[in-house]
């Protein structure tokens, strides 16, 4: 299997993660760890030229999680779903996954898409994830609509 199939697939099986939080009888804490699954240790999340780089998926878990309850903090709730996607190969061990999510919000504001960029990366051990993230895109529609997002605790 090429590198960009296994990216395409890989992009699919984030996506249903996202997915499961519309089961009511799921939880964030199962959501998060379900979406952290699909991060490699050392992932780097880049925001506005800001970094950050958590040393294992346990933490990325804790981190996520704490995002999605801001974001059903802050009234937007999480109902957000695959809307697109585009991968193109790097190597034939990376991809960049180009992702455009669709966020239905469950306070009133008009549902929105916004399109993160994942690095994909199949080791040779078979091992395959998410290298790292530029989320610019998400943070700048999420302020426009709840701006003390960042702020709810």
């Amino acid at each position: 299997m090429s590198c960009k199939t296994s990216a395409e697939a890989y992009v699919q099986s984030y996506a249903s993660a996202m997915h499961t939080a519309q089961n009511p009888e799921v939880t964030i804490s199962s959501c998060a760890a379900a979406l952290g699954a699909h991060y490699l240790p050392g992932l780097i999340a880049f925001v506005f030229g800001h970094q950050t780089s958590l040393p294992t998926q346990d933490e990325w878990v804790a981190g996520i999680e704490q995002h999605l309850e801001k974001f059903e903090k802050s009234g937007l709730g999480y109902d957000i779903r695959l809307a697109r996607s585009r991968v193109e190969s790097i190597s034939a061990s990376s991809a960049m996954c180009f992702v455009t999510w669709k966020i239905l919000p469950k306070n009133g504001v008009e549902g929105w898409e916004w399109e993160n960029v994942y690095g994909y990366r199949l080791g040779q051990d078979g091992k395959e994830g998410w290298e790292f993230v530029v989320s610019d895109n998400e943070v700048a529609g999420v302020m426009q609509r709840a701006p003390d997002f960042f702020g709810a605790t």
